[in-house]
Protein backbone atom coordinates (compact mmCIF):
# COMPACT_ATOMS: atom_id res chain seq x y z
CA UNK A 1 0.00 0.00 0.00
CA UNK A 2 1.17 3.49 -1.09
CA UNK A 3 -0.02 6.09 1.43
CA UNK A 4 0.65 9.96 0.20
CA UNK A 5 0.77 12.40 3.23
CA UNK A 6 -0.25 16.04 2.57
CA UNK A 7 1.05 18.77 5.56
CA UNK A 8 3.82 15.92 6.27
CA UNK A 9 6.00 18.66 7.91
CA UNK A 10 3.01 19.91 10.54
CA UNK A 11 4.12 18.81 14.03
CA UNK A 12 0.27 16.36 13.64
CA UNK A 13 2.41 15.35 10.00
CA UNK A 14 5.32 14.47 11.28
CA UNK A 15 3.49 11.74 14.24
CA UNK A 16 1.52 10.13 10.99
CA UNK A 17 4.99 10.27 9.15
CA UNK A 18 6.80 7.73 12.27
CA UNK A 19 3.26 5.20 12.94
CA UNK A 20 3.78 4.66 9.30
CA UNK A 21 7.00 4.52 8.85
CA UNK A 22 6.93 1.85 11.91
CA UNK A 23 4.48 -0.05 10.36
CA UNK A 24 5.91 0.02 6.88
CA UNK A 25 3.92 1.50 4.52
CA UNK A 26 5.68 3.02 1.61
CA UNK A 27 5.07 6.49 1.87
CA UNK A 28 5.38 9.83 0.21
CA UNK A 29 5.64 12.89 2.20
CA UNK A 30 3.82 15.92 0.21
CA UNK A 31 5.41 19.16 1.34
CA UNK A 32 4.88 22.45 -0.01
CA UNK A 33 8.61 23.22 0.20
CA UNK A 34 11.52 20.88 1.15
CA UNK A 35 13.47 22.30 4.03
CA UNK A 36 15.17 18.60 4.86
CA UNK A 37 13.13 18.79 8.40
CA UNK A 38 11.44 15.19 7.74
CA UNK A 39 11.58 12.49 10.29
CA UNK A 40 14.75 10.22 10.09
CA UNK A 41 14.36 7.42 7.43
CA UNK A 42 11.74 9.40 5.46
CA UNK A 43 12.68 9.53 1.81
CA UNK A 44 10.35 9.70 -0.36
CA UNK A 45 9.45 13.53 -0.44
CA UNK A 46 7.11 15.14 -3.43
CA UNK A 47 7.43 19.22 -3.24
CA UNK A 48 3.67 20.49 -4.16
CA UNK A 49 4.18 24.23 -3.37
CA UNK A 50 1.54 26.03 -2.26
CA UNK A 51 -2.19 24.13 -1.80
CA UNK A 52 -4.96 25.75 -3.20
CA UNK A 53 -7.64 26.04 -6.65
CA UNK A 54 -4.95 25.73 -8.71
CA UNK A 55 -2.61 23.07 -7.63
CA UNK A 56 -1.80 20.39 -10.21
CA UNK A 57 -1.87 16.77 -8.40
CA UNK A 58 -0.95 14.42 -11.38
CA UNK A 59 2.73 13.33 -10.28
CA UNK A 60 2.37 13.31 -6.72
CA UNK A 61 -0.75 11.17 -6.65
CA UNK A 62 0.39 8.85 -9.36
CA UNK A 63 0.06 5.19 -8.05
CA UNK A 64 -0.93 6.40 -4.70
CA UNK A 65 -3.79 3.93 -2.67
CA UNK A 66 -4.59 5.95 0.03
CA UNK A 67 -4.24 9.59 0.71
CA UNK A 68 -3.95 11.48 4.07
CA UNK A 69 -4.91 15.10 3.49
CA UNK A 70 -3.29 17.34 6.90
CA UNK A 71 -2.59 20.42 5.27
CA UNK A 72 -4.80 23.27 6.21
CA UNK A 73 -4.72 26.59 7.58
CA UNK A 74 -4.83 26.43 10.81
CA UNK A 75 -7.35 27.97 13.70
CA UNK A 76 -6.16 31.34 14.86
CA UNK A 77 -7.17 33.74 17.68
CA UNK A 78 -5.81 37.08 16.53
CA UNK A 79 -6.62 37.38 12.68
CA UNK A 80 -4.82 39.51 10.57
CA UNK A 81 -6.70 38.78 7.03
CA UNK A 82 -8.98 41.24 5.76
CA UNK A 83 -11.26 38.74 4.51
CA UNK A 84 -10.33 35.29 6.97
CA UNK A 85 -13.44 33.18 5.15
CA UNK A 86 -11.78 33.82 1.89
CA UNK A 87 -8.00 33.67 3.19
CA UNK A 88 -9.15 30.03 4.81
CA UNK A 89 -11.30 28.66 2.06
CA UNK A 90 -8.56 29.13 -0.26
CA UNK A 91 -6.74 25.87 1.06
CA UNK A 92 -9.33 24.17 3.60
CA UNK A 93 -12.21 24.29 0.91
CA UNK A 94 -10.78 24.98 -2.21
CA UNK A 95 -7.72 23.21 -2.14
CA UNK A 96 -9.46 20.14 -0.35
CA UNK A 97 -12.33 20.28 -3.34
CA UNK A 98 -9.56 20.17 -6.03
CA UNK A 99 -7.27 17.10 -4.02
CA UNK A 100 -10.26 15.13 -3.41
CA UNK A 101 -11.38 15.46 -7.31
CA UNK A 102 -7.83 14.74 -8.71
CA UNK A 103 -7.45 11.80 -6.34
CA UNK A 104 -10.76 10.09 -7.33
CA UNK A 105 -10.47 10.77 -10.77
CA UNK A 106 -6.43 9.50 -10.83
CA UNK A 107 -7.89 6.50 -8.81
CA UNK A 108 -6.91 6.59 -5.45
CA UNK A 109 -8.99 4.31 -3.06
CA UNK A 110 -9.02 6.27 -0.31
CA UNK A 111 -8.91 9.30 1.10
CA UNK A 112 -8.82 10.70 5.04
CA UNK A 113 -9.14 13.96 5.86
CA UNK A 114 -8.18 15.82 8.85
CA UNK A 115 -11.26 17.97 9.70
CA UNK A 116 -11.86 19.98 12.70
CA UNK A 117 -14.54 19.73 16.13
CA UNK A 118 -15.21 23.51 14.94
CA UNK A 119 -16.72 22.26 11.70
CA UNK A 120 -19.65 20.67 13.74
CA UNK A 121 -20.47 23.67 15.17
CA UNK A 122 -20.19 25.70 12.06
CA UNK A 123 -23.86 27.20 10.04
CA UNK A 124 -23.53 26.88 5.92
CA UNK A 125 -27.07 26.98 5.15
CA UNK A 126 -29.56 29.64 5.77
CA UNK A 127 -31.76 27.22 7.90
CA UNK A 128 -28.70 26.20 9.98
CA UNK A 129 -27.97 30.04 10.40
CA UNK A 130 -31.26 30.65 11.55
CA UNK A 131 -31.04 28.76 14.85
CA UNK A 132 -26.72 29.25 14.82
CA UNK A 133 -25.28 31.28 17.46
CA UNK A 134 -23.47 34.23 16.82
CA UNK A 135 -19.93 33.33 17.80
CA UNK A 136 -20.28 30.05 15.61
CA UNK A 137 -22.27 31.17 12.45
CA UNK A 138 -19.23 33.92 12.02
CA UNK A 139 -16.50 31.80 12.48
CA UNK A 140 -14.74 31.10 9.23
CA UNK A 141 -12.07 28.54 10.16
CA UNK A 142 -14.96 25.96 10.95
CA UNK A 143 -17.00 27.26 8.12
CA UNK A 144 -14.19 26.13 5.56
CA UNK A 145 -13.46 23.11 7.31
CA UNK A 146 -17.06 21.81 6.68
CA UNK A 147 -16.98 23.33 3.20
CA UNK A 148 -14.29 20.85 2.49
CA UNK A 149 -15.84 18.22 4.20
CA UNK A 150 -18.80 18.50 2.09
CA UNK A 151 -16.73 18.71 -0.99
CA UNK A 152 -14.93 16.19 -0.18
CA UNK A 153 -18.09 13.77 0.66
CA UNK A 154 -19.35 14.74 -3.61
CA UNK A 155 -15.99 14.24 -5.14
CA UNK A 156 -15.52 10.34 -2.80
CA UNK A 157 -19.31 9.32 -3.81
CA UNK A 158 -18.89 11.15 -8.03
CA UNK A 159 -15.57 8.52 -8.61
CA UNK A 160 -16.26 5.91 -5.90
CA UNK A 161 -13.47 6.38 -3.31
CA UNK A 162 -13.75 5.81 0.42
CA UNK A 163 -13.66 8.22 2.27
CA UNK A 164 -13.23 9.15 6.03
CA UNK A 165 -13.40 12.07 7.98
CA UNK A 166 -11.66 12.46 11.44
CA UNK A 167 -12.78 15.51 13.40
CA UNK A 168 -10.11 16.26 15.94
CA UNK A 169 -10.01 19.05 19.20
CA UNK A 170 -7.50 20.62 20.10
CA UNK A 171 -4.18 18.85 19.44
CA UNK A 172 -1.10 18.95 21.43
CA UNK A 173 2.09 17.22 21.90
CA UNK A 174 5.35 17.56 20.66
CA UNK A 175 5.95 21.16 18.23
CA UNK A 176 2.55 22.25 19.23
CA UNK A 177 1.88 26.36 18.48
CA UNK A 178 -0.80 28.48 18.87
CA UNK A 179 -2.88 29.20 22.25
CA UNK A 180 -1.69 25.91 23.69
CA UNK A 181 1.61 27.03 23.93
CA UNK A 182 0.51 29.74 25.00
CA UNK A 183 -1.05 28.66 28.14
CA UNK A 184 1.93 26.49 28.82
CA UNK A 185 4.38 29.54 28.85
CA UNK A 186 1.81 31.51 31.06
CA UNK A 187 1.39 28.60 33.36
CA UNK A 188 5.48 27.50 33.56
CA UNK A 189 6.23 31.62 34.18
CA UNK A 190 3.85 31.46 37.20
CA UNK A 191 1.45 33.89 35.88
CA UNK A 192 -2.22 34.43 37.68
CA UNK A 193 -4.76 33.32 35.20
CA UNK A 194 -8.48 33.88 36.25
CA UNK A 195 -9.96 30.44 34.87
CA UNK A 196 -11.04 28.71 38.12
CA UNK A 197 -14.09 29.22 38.51
CA UNK A 198 -15.30 27.95 35.04
CA UNK A 199 -17.38 24.77 35.21
CA UNK A 200 -17.00 23.41 31.35
CA UNK A 201 -16.04 20.31 29.59
CA UNK A 202 -13.56 19.90 26.71
CA UNK A 203 -11.91 17.07 24.79
CA UNK A 204 -8.37 17.34 23.18
CA UNK A 205 -6.05 14.78 22.01
CA UNK A 206 -2.55 14.19 22.16
CA UNK A 207 -0.61 14.17 18.43
CA UNK A 208 0.57 10.86 18.96
CA UNK A 209 -3.04 9.59 19.53
CA UNK A 210 -3.89 11.06 16.66
CA UNK A 211 -1.43 10.58 14.61
CA UNK A 212 -2.23 6.33 15.47
CA UNK A 213 -5.62 6.81 14.78
CA UNK A 214 -5.42 8.36 11.25
CA UNK A 215 -3.18 5.49 10.29
CA UNK A 216 -5.62 3.40 11.35
CA UNK A 217 -8.12 5.22 9.42
CA UNK A 218 -5.92 5.22 6.22
CA UNK A 219 -4.72 1.21 6.50
CA UNK A 220 -8.19 -0.53 8.10
CA UNK A 221 -11.26 -1.62 6.32
CA UNK A 222 -13.65 1.03 7.02
CA UNK A 223 -16.95 2.19 6.33
CA UNK A 224 -17.23 5.70 4.35
CA UNK A 225 -18.18 8.32 7.23
CA UNK A 226 -17.38 11.37 9.61
CA UNK A 227 -15.53 10.09 12.97
CA UNK A 228 -14.91 12.26 16.48
CA UNK A 229 -11.36 11.05 17.87
CA UNK A 230 -10.47 12.24 21.45
CA UNK A 231 -8.08 11.01 23.87
CA UNK A 232 -10.87 9.91 25.95
CA UNK A 233 -11.22 12.10 28.85
CA UNK A 234 -12.84 15.75 28.80
CA UNK A 235 -11.74 18.06 31.33
CA UNK A 236 -12.32 21.51 32.50
CA UNK A 237 -10.10 24.43 31.69
CA UNK A 238 -9.12 24.92 35.92
CA UNK A 239 -8.61 20.99 35.18
CA UNK A 240 -6.19 21.33 31.56
CA UNK A 241 -4.41 24.15 33.93
CA UNK A 242 -4.19 21.83 36.97
CA UNK A 243 -2.23 19.37 34.71
CA UNK A 244 -0.36 21.22 32.66
CA UNK A 245 1.57 22.75 35.63
CA UNK A 246 1.73 19.43 37.35
CA UNK A 247 3.44 18.09 34.18
CA UNK A 248 5.59 21.18 34.15
CA UNK A 249 6.38 20.78 37.82
CA UNK A 250 4.81 23.73 39.15
CA UNK A 251 2.17 24.82 40.81
CA UNK A 252 -0.96 26.18 39.11
CA UNK A 253 -1.77 29.82 40.08
CA UNK A 254 -5.68 30.07 39.50
CA UNK A 255 -8.09 32.89 40.48
CA UNK A 256 -11.80 32.23 40.97
CA UNK A 257 -13.33 34.93 38.71
CA UNK A 258 -17.57 34.63 37.68
CA UNK A 259 -17.87 33.48 33.86
CA UNK A 260 -20.06 36.52 33.46
CA UNK A 261 -17.67 39.19 34.63
CA UNK A 262 -15.00 37.26 32.73
CA UNK A 263 -17.06 38.04 29.54
CA UNK A 264 -17.96 41.32 30.68
CA UNK A 265 -14.09 42.28 30.82
CA UNK A 266 -13.15 40.24 27.48
CA UNK A 267 -16.27 42.61 26.18
CA UNK A 268 -14.60 45.67 27.56
CA UNK A 269 -11.21 44.47 25.76
CA UNK A 270 -12.61 43.50 22.67
CA UNK A 271 -11.72 39.73 23.61
CA UNK A 272 -15.53 38.51 23.92
CA UNK A 273 -14.45 35.15 21.64
CA UNK A 274 -11.47 34.21 22.76
CA UNK A 275 -13.36 33.82 26.77
CA UNK A 276 -16.29 32.23 25.36
CA UNK A 277 -13.62 29.91 23.89
CA UNK A 278 -12.49 29.49 27.42
CA UNK A 279 -16.03 29.43 28.60
CA UNK A 280 -17.40 26.81 26.13
CA UNK A 281 -18.13 23.42 26.13
CA UNK A 282 -16.57 20.89 23.75
CA UNK A 283 -16.84 17.27 24.78
CA UNK A 284 -16.74 14.33 22.01
CA UNK A 285 -17.11 10.78 22.07
CA UNK A 286 -15.11 8.91 19.97
CA UNK A 287 -16.86 5.42 20.63
CA UNK A 288 -18.27 5.30 17.02
CA UNK A 289 -14.33 5.46 15.69
CA UNK A 290 -13.28 3.06 18.18
CA UNK A 291 -15.55 0.79 17.34
CA UNK A 292 -15.35 1.01 13.56
CA UNK A 293 -11.59 0.55 13.74
CA UNK A 294 -10.81 -1.10 17.06
CA UNK A 295 -8.45 1.85 17.55
CA UNK A 296 -7.96 3.19 21.21
CA UNK A 297 -5.60 6.29 22.50
CA UNK A 298 -2.46 4.37 23.67
CA UNK A 299 -1.36 7.11 25.76
CA UNK A 300 -3.35 9.16 28.38
CA UNK A 301 -3.68 12.64 28.62
CA UNK A 302 -1.42 13.00 31.61
CA UNK A 303 1.13 11.26 29.84
CA UNK A 304 0.54 13.16 26.62
CA UNK A 305 1.02 16.44 28.82
CA UNK A 306 4.43 15.05 30.33
CA UNK A 307 5.41 14.49 26.89
CA UNK A 308 4.70 17.78 25.81
CA UNK A 309 5.88 19.31 28.58
CA UNK A 310 9.42 17.55 28.71
CA UNK A 311 9.30 18.92 24.85
CA UNK A 312 9.05 22.46 26.22
CA UNK A 313 11.43 21.79 28.96
CA UNK A 314 13.83 21.09 26.32
CA UNK A 315 13.34 24.17 24.12
CA UNK A 316 13.57 25.85 27.29
CA UNK A 317 17.29 24.63 27.85
CA UNK A 318 17.99 24.93 24.55
CA UNK A 319 17.43 28.43 24.33
CA UNK A 320 19.61 29.29 27.64
CA UNK A 321 22.61 28.07 26.54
Amino acid sequence: MKVAVTGATGFVGKAVLNVLKSVGHNTLAIVRINKGCMPAGIENIFEIGNIGPYTVWNTALKDIDVIIHLAGRAHVMHETSKNPLETYRLINFLGTQLLAESAGKLGVKKFVFLSSVKAKEACLSEAEKANCPDHLNKDPYGLSKLEGERALIKAAETHKMNWVILRSPLVYGEGVKGNFLTLMRAINNGWILPFGAIRNRRSLIFSENLAEAIVCAATQKTTSGTYYVTDGTAVSTPELVTSIAKALDRSARLLRISPTLLRLVGGGLGRSKEIERLLEDLEFDNAEFMHETNWAPTHTMAEGLVKTANWYKNILEKGSR
